[in-house]
């Protein structure tokens, strides 16, 4: 599987069926994503954790470099399929990517942990700082790795 960066427990296995996204945030705002559905009601009920990949594509206009600035993500939760409902989800950091002067910030891949006590809709939503520039056409997915 050349070209999938590996992840830290070694899951490289993507489903296409498992994929949300959210579209890159504007300066001082911010965007609800779609919701996927774990299809189950309760806390997830594995003892594994599953891993998430965070895929970030470039964003050329995240230049500055000032106070207030760069893209936040934050991975949420939700018991029902509204995405305003959604939360972040305990026990995970957001997800900062830092602007870059003059060439924006670079395309990466994260990997994160989906704890245990994750309720059965999860999503991400993406934020700008207000000196952020325009990175709404842009798009973070988001896909369970097993």
């Amino acid at each position: 599987m050349s070209g999938i960066p590996a992840s830290p427990t070694n899951r490289a296995m993507l489903d296409a069926n498992a994929l949300f996204s959210v579209t890159g945030p504007n300066a001082a705002t911010g965007a609800n994503g779609t919701l996927f559905d774990l299809a189950q009601v309760n806390a997830f009920p594995i003892n594994e954790r599953f891993d998430l990949q965070v895929v970030i594509p470039a964003m050329p206009n995240n230049t500055s470099t000032a106070a207030n600035s760069g893209v936040t993500l934050t991975l949420v939760d939700s018991a029902d399929s509204n995405t305003s409902n959604g939360v972040a989800i305990a026990g995970l950091a957001t997800i900062v990517i830092a602007g870059v002067a003059s060439t924006g910030s670079v395309a990466v891949t994260k990997y994160v942990k989906l704890p245990g006590a994750t309720r059965e809709f999860i999503g991400v939503q993406s934020s700008g700082g207000a000196n952020s520039g325009d990175n709404s056409a842009k798009t973070i997915t988001v896909n369970l790795t097993f």
